[in-house]
């Protein structure tokens, strides 16, 4: 990791609605699914663009939750550990401000298809008590529309 990356571990929460998962048959309002079940349904192709690396956590067993609820909707939550590019203007410094951005993607789909939507009640959550010297951690949300032929793009930027 180079002074212009930065390591973050997140949890990382999609949800969506597949009507061919609901189901009557069974008295319960979700499932949670093996893990192993991921393979067998669709699932957004989200990545990130400015991922330099990155990796899940398996101890002591895989950090994923895939949870079904009757009427179809898919709780879809991992655990992973990123390292990020952080391009960094240092012509203040040291009075410098860094903005380092999580810029998430669509890998294939357009905004016809699949468009990713921040949820409105804490998309963005930070530990009780977390603090990191000489750095203020604030939240920045940024939903930019597609810009480019296949990418839808939104962004997650903190300073």
């Amino acid at each position: 990791m180079s002074g212009r990356d930065y390591r973050v571990n997140i949890f990382l929460r999609q949800q969506w609605n597949d009507p061919r998962l609901a189901y009557s048959e069974y008295p319960d309002d979700s499932l949670d699914l093996d893990p192993s079940m991921l393979d067998s349904i669709w699932k957004p192709d989200l990545f990130f663009a400015n991922e330099k690396g990155a990796n899940f956590h398996e101890v002591t067993t895989d950090n994923k939750l895939l949870r079904i609820s009757k009427n179809g909707n898919v709780l879809y939550s991992i655990r992973i550990t990123l390292v990020l590019a952080c391009p960094m203007d240092l012509k203040n410094f040291p009075m410098d401000v860094q903005t380092c951005i999580m810029q998430l993607e669509s890998f294939g789909y357009t905004m016809n298809d699949l468009i990713f939507e921040w949820d409105e009640k804490g998309a963005v959550q930070v530990a009780d008590g977390l603090t990191l010297p000489q750095f203020i951690l604030k939240e920045e949300k940024d939903l930019r529309y597609c810009t480019k032929h296949y990418n839808t793009v939104g962004s997650l930027r903190t300073a």
